[in-house]
């Protein structure tokens, strides 16, 4: 259910909550852990620096290096493409927990 809403970017985050009119108070649209951006699918999985520490040390954890992209369906799809199977494994681990 997770992953399916956040294909649909349909998590109740602080951009959507905004453009669904339910939050209006511009103070309360950034990330509640730095304050520093705007709370976005992107932002929240990819870019707030408590997510990137995350996804740097389990992709080390499984020996993958790789860049992150700026959506969650760029990022979860390509991965069962041409890796090896110790490393699908690995990833399918990480897709578990999410």
């Amino acid at each position: 259910m997770f992953i399916w809403r956040l294909f649909l970017d349909k998590l109740p985050l602080k951009e959507n909550l905004r453009k669904r009119n339910i939050l209006v108070d511009d103070d309360d649209f950034l990330c509640p852990v730095y304050h520093e951006d705007v709370e976005s699918i992107n932002h929240v999985i990819f870019n707030c620096g408590m997510a990137h520490s995350v996804w740097k040390t389990s992709y080390n954890w499984i020996n993958l290096q790789i860049v992150l992209p700026q959506s969650p369906v760029n990022h979860f799809c390509p991965h069962s493409l041409g890796l090896p199977n110790k490393t699908k494994e690995g990833f399918g681990m990480l897709c578990g927990v999410l």
